[in-house]
């Protein structure tokens, strides 16, 4: 049933009825990518907690490298967390020698972090986990091109984050 027909049904204007369906369709999209985005983390977390991680230890693992320490204020700002954060997530893989932490050797109170050879087999572990609901969520696809909706899906990515920057720095100069 096209505009014309539900505006006739419903005796209303024809754009009222296109306004409403795009605040709902636009609803319905925020609703959808919310619950996906859930249920994605529910599934990484239940399966890292399978190899003994928790969430967002992956995500640290994964942006640490063995052979360039970084400093513990700027891995809490590639993962959009709160610095108290990264040292309570550092903490547990610290013991388990998966991550060593260091003073900078130019800046007394730096904090360095860096990957160890056991981090190294831990983050290929938790590169399995990701890969393997990577495949999963792509078989669910009914899509002929995966990686054109992939492409897209990644534009909109970075077009958020675009946004929820000019956004947070807007707030941040108000107060």
């Amino acid at each position: 049933m096209d505009c014309y027909q539900i505006a006739f049904k419903q005796r209303q204007p024809c754009e009222k009825i296109r306004k409403e369906t795009r605040e709902s369709d636009e609803a319905d999209l925020t609703a959808s990518l919310l619950t996906m985005s859930k249920t994605v983390r529910a599934l990484i977390s239940l399966r890292l907690a399978g190899i003994g991680f928790h969430s967002g230890q992956n995500e640290a693992l994964l942006l640490l490298d063995p052979d360039m320490p970084i400093a513990a204020r700027d891995l809490a700002e590639k993962l959009d967390v709160h610095p108290q954060t990264i040292a309570k997530r550092m903490d547990p893989l610290i013991a388990r020698d998966f991550v060593t932490e260091t003073l900078d050797a130019n800046k007394s109170r730096k904090m360095m972090l860096q990957l160890t050879d056991a981090g190294i087999k831990a983050r290929d572990e938790i590169m399995q986990v990701h890969a393997a609901i990577n495949v999963d969520v792509l078989a669910m696809l009914n899509e002929d091109h995966p990686h054109a909706m992939l492409e897209e899906l990644g534009e909109l990515k970075r077009s958020l984050a675009k946004r929820l920057l000019r956004v947070r720095r807007a707030t941040n100069a108000e107060s």
